[in-house]
């Protein structure tokens, strides 16, 4: 399901990109400049939207006793082992 959520995320990314860059040639052919605006605009949501959601699982802090993680849901979670603080 996660990798699923991902990769839609990263397609949906690409597909905004592709439609910016495809904009901005539109823009060109036409003398626009509302245009070209809009497809820099695209450009870069695309490339946000598919870094912040297509995103991996990350650590949000750790030290010498505790990892707290970043970008997975308490299911995944509940999943994980308990931690009985031995190495």
């Amino acid at each position: 399901e996660h990798r699923a959520a991902r990769r839609n995320a990263i397609a949906l990314g690409w597909g905004i990109f592709l439609a910016g860059i495809g904009t901005i040639i539109a823009a060109i052919s036409f003398s626009s400049g509302w245009a070209g605006l809009t497809g820099g605009v695209l450009i870069i949501a695309g490339t946000i939207y598919g870094s912040v959601r297509g995103r991996v699982v990350s650590a949000a802090r750790i030290d010498d006793h505790h990892v707290w993680l970043r970008g997975v849901c308490p299911a995944f979670l509940d999943t994980l082992p308990e931690w009985t603080g031995k190495h």
